[in-house]
């Protein structure tokens, strides 16, 4: 974290990538990280209700204040 990287956790349905990434979530916490965790399909949509109400500024800041932003079930989205 304090480098700022981004780490992706890869794998097939059923090997525990949410449970790692809420593990890891929990340790930032222990350590004092502020931490934001949520699936990518809400995230996508409260950028995009934000952006049709005019605060999309304020929810990217939203989105990136926290040291550690865990975006999980990424694979259910369609690029």
């Amino acid at each position: 974290m304090a480098n700022g990287d981004s780490v992706l956790l890869l794998g097939p349905p059923g090997v525990d990538k949410t449970h790692l990434a809420v593990a890891l979530g929990r340790e930032a916490i222990v350590r004092g990280y502020s931490t934001l965790f949520g699936p990518a399909t809400s995230l996508v949509t409260q950028r995009a209700r934000a952006h049709a109400e005019g605060r999309l500024e304020e929810r990217l800041i939203y989105f990136t204040k926290p040291k550690l932003l865990v975006v999980d079930e990424l694979g259910y989205l369609q690029f």
